[in-house]
């Protein structure tokens, strides 16, 4: 994917998600969150949607809310609860759906030093 896709992806997902009132925030990691390095034609999507307790569930289950949707050809939950969905295109995103209660309590094995970038926030859904 090039830049242009890249981002254009990065923004077509962040507007579906915008006016979504069970969206409480996406944050961004790795080359999505352009703190340590742009994005080049390897990058993933790597991120965080964080959702209202009651809206998980729909999240996991409903493809409706990703970009060319149509065009996923595997999407599958990891036993540590990330999930990974791949286009036909190869294009990977690499995820976590989780409510601000859950994402309090997340591990991860590494925080780099710029951390992630919050595309969405919502102060009247936290």
């Amino acid at each position: 994917m090039n830049t242009q896709d890249y981002q254009a992806f990065t923004d077509t997902l962040q507007h579906n998600l915008e006016n979504d009132p069970r969206v409480v925030g996406l944050i961004a990691a790795g080359s999505m969150a352009r703190q340590s390095h742009e994005p080049d034609e390897w990058s993933d999507h790597d991120f965080w949607l964080v959702v209202q307790p009651d809206a998980v569930d729909w999240f996991v289950h409903n493809h409706e809310w990703f970009p060319d949707y149509q065009q996923i050809v595997l999407f599958f939950r990891e036993p540590h609860g990330g999930m990974k969905v791949v286009y036909h295109n190869a294009h990977l995103l690499e995820f976590a759906i989780t409510d601000r209660q859950t994402l309090l309590n997340f591990k991860v094995n590494y925080i780099p030093p710029e951390g992630g970038s919050f595309l969405l926030a919502s102060e009247t859904r936290l």
